[in-house]
């Protein structure tokens, strides 16, 4: 048997839905705008409105060309991590999430970023 298409009234909504189809074929959401001739960001919002939470790639990721050693090697030999990602092609983001796997065995969480620190306009009134 064949899947049944449901007719979609709504012209918008249509939109939505050939985005997420296109999108569940596991392509990029740059690449399902080039194919329905809008911005990633308009896909992203399409798909937001069918109730699509993670939209960011899936699997892994890893640059094959930069190896563990090269990134241990040089972050020992003194650079940082936005000098290593520069010299490599990565993000210091990046190298560092990297860096953390290989010695702790563990990628950084969002728990372990300092908190902002507010600026004046938004810090509260001396009370009078």
């Amino acid at each position: 048997m064949g899947e049944v298409e449901e007719k979609i009234e709504d012209p918008q909504v249509a939109k939505w839905h050939k985005a997420a189809k296109i999108y569940k074929e596991k392509r990029s959401l740059a690449d399902v705008g080039k194919e329905m001739g809008v911005h990633e960001s308009t896909v992203r919002y399409y798909l937001a409105n069918l109730g699509f939470k993670d939209m960011r790639p899936q699997g892994d990721r890893t640059r094959e060309d930069v190896t563990d050693e090269l990134i241990v090697e040089l972050r020992e030999g003194g650079l940082s991590f936005a000098q290593i990602g520069a010299q490599v092609g990565m993000s210091k983001a990046g190298v560092h999430a990297r860096y953390m796997v290989i010695t702790t065995g563990e990628r950084p969480s969002d728990a372990t970023r300092p908190v902002k620190k507010r600026m004046k306009k938004d810090a509260p009134k001396p009370q009078e």
